[in-house]
């Protein structure tokens, strides 16, 4: 936790150096404030807004996936996308923020040409069922 100041000056810092960053909302909310037969009280998230507001590429993503730290990812985008839309408030407009699981990560990696649909693009993307309610 740090003061808005704080915030402020490392964000223009992290701006200035064209630093992108990858949030883990559903982990690091599992992780942080772990205790044994004690419900966690000090639970954080980055500033994603924030970020956002001064060009900062974020990216949400999920890295433990049924291991030691996290039992239950299953690399899943559409559900770390529905969990960093509750955990992060990016909800208002939705529109703008699928970018955080298709197109930020892709070119985050070199992959310019992954993360959207567009006419005559490669078709790489997951089908799933869905409510139809």
């Amino acid at each position: 936790m740090q003061s808005e100041s704080d915030v402020d000056r490392t964000l223009d810092l992290v701006a200035e150096a064209e630093i992108a960053i990858v949030t883990l909302p559903a982990v690091n909310m599992y992780l942080q404030d772990r205790k044994e037969k004690r419900t966690p009280r000090w639970r954080g998230v980055t500033v994603v807004h924030e970020k956002q507001k001064r060009g900062i590429a974020v990216a949400a993503a999920g890295d433990n996936c049924r291991d030691s730290f996290h039992a239950y990812g299953d690399h899943d985008v559409i559900d770390t996308y529905r969990q960093a839309v509750r955990i992060l408030h990016i909800d208002h407009p939705l529109t703008d923020t699928p970018t955080l699981v298709s197109t930020v990560p892709a070119s985050m990696a070199g992959f310019s040409d992954h993360g959207a649909l567009t006419i005559g693009a490669p078709a790489r993307l997951i089908v799933q069922r869905t409510h139809d309610q």
